[in-house]
């Protein structure tokens, strides 16, 4: 074993000591209450305070056993505002709470507590989040997008996180005690040696600091060990009758045909007795509401298709969190080059400061006019009158921020297009044109404006249209997706993805269109996970 490997070992050894300390005084979860825990992080990343009737009603369980929850075992994790609700959670919170670690959950903006929470919300939430962050000692920006299954882009490489040693016999009575004792000081850093300096110079001793990607799999472990009984639990399906029950048949030939629509293949346990007949339960839950006990008798509100897939799909979610069927960026055209340039804030901030005012100028073109801009445009937006506007888009295009033709004419400013294109997004009065459908999606949020998007299924024909308002986005049809897809994965976004990035009516569509395109490296995103790297890939460009 090499000098380098027996260093990341020692590492890995240490983050596993600080973590078991770190259990050591978090409250011990039995399944419901991990459960609850779960629930209550899912409901409060929707992006509104949180009542104990809300999660009850969301988890099907009885408000009393809820709120004792909280009040009991949870209680010190969690922050209510004046009116009771609940607005932080055990390293969540709403926009009331912020910290330096903003969140971006499907289009809504959070706040993580400390920079380890940015780690493992991702896996307990089941979503992709974009982190944006701040490095101490630089205040040099940081940004992540992480999946629940582990890092997908990171804007600085090398970066390390601090982690506080537990030293007490609890994490903390209230939310301020943890935030003061803890998160104050649990932060992102350039590098080993800047974390090292800075807890040296605060007279630390109590501080460690490991890499990123290191630190990710000890938070993956962390939180299995806090809460895993709910994020892996199995689906229970429970088939409820009465003898002779003539509507049993029915419901039977139901469940099995929701359990093929959503892809679960649970065992069905079936139970005759005195209950309501038929009746279909989910993990202890009726699909019709209530508990599934009472007295025989025959149901008139016989179990629907449409009520025991909704109880599945929200069964699912749990098991979704962890199941690793969410495409990373790395799954598909992201890698080696990365032809969506999921990197482009990087890119740009990199920039020396000339050619970034350039770059922000073009886009502020566009945004204002829905045209490319000119030479004189450029220069007058510079105030530098003699400046080579050439040149600066050769740089540019060297960086992919742009895209130009032999003669140096804009073929592309990603995320706008100065040709027509399928994607045709309305900024108030003006209407441009988007690279790919994950580029208009991106724009609104590099504007900060609302938008309507329209588009056509390039399988079908038929239109889809998106708006966001206010950072949220309502497709129609609502069973819209997005195929990310690209011929190769080097070169220009122009040249390899963004004829390929398109709107699609159904995920049916999306894959017959897949099947009819075998060159291509592609994958189906669903509308949550196409906003989000739009919104990482543009939000930042004109910040």
């Amino acid at each position: 074993m090499t000098a380098a490997a027996d260093a990341v070992g020692d590492e890995v050894g240490e983050l596993d000591r600080l973590l078991a300390e770190y259990l050591k005084i978090m409250p011990v979860l039995d399944p419901a209450q991990a459960r609850i825990g779960v629930g209550l992080w899912r409901l409060l990343a929707e992006g509104t305070p949180v009542t104990a009737s809300a999660l009850a009603g969301r988890l099907g369980l009885p408000e009393q056993q809820v709120a004792g929850a909280i009040d009991g075992v949870l209680a010190g994790t969690h922050h209510q505002d004046n009116q009771g609700r609940i607005i932080a959670f055990w390293g969540l919170s709403l926009p009331e709470m912020p910290s330096p670690h903003r969140l971006t959950v499907d289009g809504k903006t959070l706040y993580a507590w400390c920079a380890p929470d940015t780690l493992w919300l991702p896996r307990v939430l089941g979503k992709t989040i974009a982190v944006q962050s701040s490095l101490e000692t630089t205040g040099q920006p940081i940004l992540l997008l992480i999946g629940p299954n582990g890092i997908e882009e990171i804007s600085v490489g090398g970066a390390v996180l601090s982690f506080v040693r537990a030293r007490s016999k609890s994490v903390g009575d209230t939310v301020p005690a943890v935030l003061s004792s803890y998160c104050h000081d649990q932060l992102f850093f350039p590098s080993g040696q800047a974390a090292r300096h800075w807890a040296g110079a605060q007279g630390r001793e109590d501080i460690a600091a490991f890499p990123v990607d290191l630190a990710i799999d000890g938070a993956g472990r962390f939180i299995d060990a806090l809460v895993g009984s709910a994020l892996h639990g199995q689906v229970n399906v429970e088939l409820r009758s009465v003898p002779d029950c003539p509507n049993l048949a029915p419901a039977r030939h139901a469940l099995h045909a929701a359990l093929v629509d959503v892809g679960l293949p649970a065992v069905v346990t079936e139970v005759v007795g005195d209950y309501p007949s038929p009746s279909i339960l989910v993990n202890g839950v009726d699909v019709m509401g209530g508990t599934g006990d009472g007295p025989a008798a025959c149901r008139l509100d016989l179990p629907t298709g449409e009520r025991i897939r909704a109880a599945l799909r929200q069964a699912m979610g749990a098991e979704s969190a962890t199941g690793g069927s969410e495409p990373s960026l790395a799954d598909c055209c992201a890698q080696p080059g990365n032809a969506l340039r999921t990197d482009r804030p990087r890119r740009a901030e990199q920039l020396p400061d000339r050619l970034r005012q350039v770059h922000r100028a073009i886009l502020r073109h566009f945004a204002a006019t829905g045209t490319a801009p000119g030479d004189a445009d450029i220069r007058a937006a510079v105030n530098v009158a003699d400046l080579d506007t050439a040149n600066a888009l050769r740089e540019l295009a060297r960086q992919d921020l742009v895209a130009v033709d032999r003669t140096g004419r804009l073929v592309a400013a990603y995320p706008f297009s100065p040709t027509p294109t399928p994607h045709v997004v309305s900024l108030g009065d003006v209407e441009v044109f988007a690279m790919c459908a994950i580029d208009a999606l991106g724009m609104p949020f590099m504007l900060c404006t609302d938008a309507t998007i329209t588009s056509a299924d390039p399988h079908t024909g038929q239109q889809v249209r998106v708006t966001i308002t206010n950072g949220a986005a309502t497709y129609q049809p609502a069973e819209a997706v997005i195929v990310y897809a690209a011929t190769g994965a080097t070169g220009r976004s122009v040249d390899t993805c963004c004829s390929t990035i398109n709107f699609f009516t159904n995920a049916s569509s999306a894959q017959a269109w897949i099947a009819a395109h075998p060159g291509l490296a592609a994958t189906v995103l669903d509308q949550d996970q196409a906003v989000t790297r739009g919104r990482y890939i543009f939000e930042p460009l004109l910040a």
